[in-house]
């Protein structure tokens, strides 16, 4: 039985019409995609409002002050809409960059970088006197990174028999990048999954 419900209608309405790409960019694909948008945007200036009263509340009962930086550093990031005053806008966007790139490579440095030689010389440690599945995954694990990490150091020529590191640790990184696409597109398969469902079980009643 087909669906009454009318926001099951408008979402497989939204569906399809992206569907429509598939054959061609139709105006339909356009509705849809200017629909997305327009919802996007519109929830963004929702959503910042909300975060503008949030910093200007307090200021106005003396709650907390020092958000009074963040209300001067987003009106004038609001300057870059005029030419003559969008110098001023610089100075917040440079704070925001400066802050988030140096707030990330803290990040990437204490997980990725050290985080991971952490847990390898861990799982070296876990080898012997350990049970043969977790001893096979560590060693794996171990002449994997350590193979890998060959393959990117250019400062050093290997030469002679060594040289073939090399090539294992770039087969290696294709083998890492291969499961990487396809967890991706397993990711994917499922948004595809539950659209099909949307369509054909809420919409159309196949399988009630």
């Amino acid at each position: 039985m087909i669906s009454s419900d009318l926001w099951v209608w408008l979402s497989v309405g939204l569906t399809l019409a992206i569907w429509s790409t598939l054959y061609k960019a139709t105006k339909f694909f356009r509705w849809a995609q200017y629909t997305y948008i327009a919802v996007v945007v519109s929830h963004s200036v929702v959503t910042g409002i909300g975060t503008l009263r949030d910093r200007f509340v307090p200021l106005t009962t003396g709650i907390n002050y020092l958000l009074i930086l963040s209300l001067i550093l987003g009106i004038m990031s609001l300057l870059i809409s005029w030419r003559k005053y969008a110098w001023m806008a610089s100075i917040p966007i440079a704070l925001m960059v400066g802050l988030g790139a140096g707030l990330s490579l803290y990040t990437l440095i204490n997980t990725d970088f050290l985080g991971s030689i952490r847990s390898t010389l861990t799982e070296a440690t876990q080898i012997v006197g350990v049970a043969p599945a977790t001893a096979l995954a560590n060693s794996a694990r171990v002449i994997i990174t350590v193979l890998t990490a060959f393959y990117f150091l250019f400062t050093i020529r290997l030469k002679g028999p060594a040289s073939r590191l090399t090539t294992v640790s770039k087969y290696l990184l294709l083998m890492v990048f291969g499961f990487t696409v396809g967890n991706a597109l397993t990711s994917y398969n499922t948004y595809f999954v539950a659209s099909l469902k949307r369509v054909l079980v809420e919409w159309l009643g196949f399988g009630v």
